[in-house]
């Protein structure tokens, strides 16, 4: 093992073919958690260690004061993976895993990809594909697969997994839907402000100026949502609140975990679902975290990329 600063991509694409089109990708991605697993002695069924695989790459992890709405980031030249110290230790490993998947990416374009790889190497996109590559680092696809197969996706499913393998429950929820036969989707909902709602005076300074006009109250938005590869191409509308009867905003106002029908506002229409909705708190901000089964309707013919929107 190297006993300098080493990216763990250079290492894996020594042997590794460069990918060529999506379903390509996903394997090499999947195969990349594998080697890291692999390389630094885990098991299939292990939770990771972070210092394992620090030290194996002569990489540091360090706690850094980011912004409340980052999780971490990456500078390559100094092997340092920086992390959000006021996480939870759950959410700290999934954007650890995050972070290394980013150096997969950063390592993969000096490779010169073909367009159609290139594409899925910025921007949201790359984002999604941390997000999942992370999942698989934590949650092996091989392992999980038999798991939600013989006991379906749900909360519990979700967290049988977060115990076992130490993950978030977000990331519980990506890997799930990950293996999933079925059309799924997972949608992030906060207590938040439209952006076209927020004000760049600072709610203390609010009560010197006569003229001000107050900002309306902050409603349960979705934050971020995932669609699952059976599900086709469509997209969850971003910042859309909840109804004033959805299982979201019950759960958001009871403070447990509600089930019930819901409806979906997406770009195939409205849709009527099923879903699972558990309500967290982050140090500043109110989240409920949904689980979405979708109907038959929506089901992919062909591979289609696990999308974030």
């Amino acid at each position: 093992m190297p006993q300098q600063q080493i990216n763990p991509a250079a290492v894996y694409f020594q042997s590794a073919l460069v990918p060529r089109n999506y379903p390509e990708l996903i394997d090499s991605i999947e195969r990349y958690t594998t080697f890291l697993r692999a390389y630094t002695g885990h098991t299939a069924t292990s939770k990771i260690d972070e210092e394992t695989i620090t030290t194996a790459f002569g990489l540091r992890k360090e706690h850094l004061p980011l912004l409340p709405s980052q999780r971490g980031l990456t500078i390559e030249p100094i092997g340092l993976i920086g992390i959000n110290g006021e996480d939870i230790a759950t959410r700290q490993r999934f954007t650890f895993g995050h972070e290394l998947m980013e150096l997969y990416f950063s390592y993969l374009v000096r490779l010169s990809p073909s367009p159609t790889i290139a594409r899925y190497c910025d921007g949201r996109d790359k984002e999604n594909l941390c997000e999942r590559g992370s999942g698989m680092l934590l949650m092996p696809p091989a392992v999980i697969k038999p798991m939600v197969d013989a006991g379906g996706v749900s909360i519990a499913m979700a967290s049988r997994l977060t115990y076992q393998f130490g993950s978030s429950l977000t990331a519980a929820f990506i890997a799930m839907i990950s293996v999933a036969d079925e059309p799924h989707a997972v949608v992030s909902w906060k207590l938040a402000w439209k952006e076209s709602e927020k004000s760049f005076v600072r709610d203390e300074l609010i009560p010197l100026f006569d003229d001000y006009e107050f900002r309306p109250p902050k409603k349960i938005r979705v934050q971020w949502s995932m669609i699952s590869e059976a599900t086709s191409r469509i997209t969850i509308f971003r910042e859309k609140s909840a109804e004033e009867n959805s299982p979201v905003l019950l759960a958001h106002s009871s403070g447990t975990a509600t089930t019930g029908a819901d409806r979906l506002h997406t770009t195939a229409g409205v849709l009527t679902v099923s879903v699972e909705a558990r309500p967290f708190q982050t140090a500043t901000d109110s989240h409920v975290i949904a689980l979405y089964s979708l109907p038959e309707s929506v089901r992919a013919v062909t591979l289609e990329p696990l999308l974030l929107t």
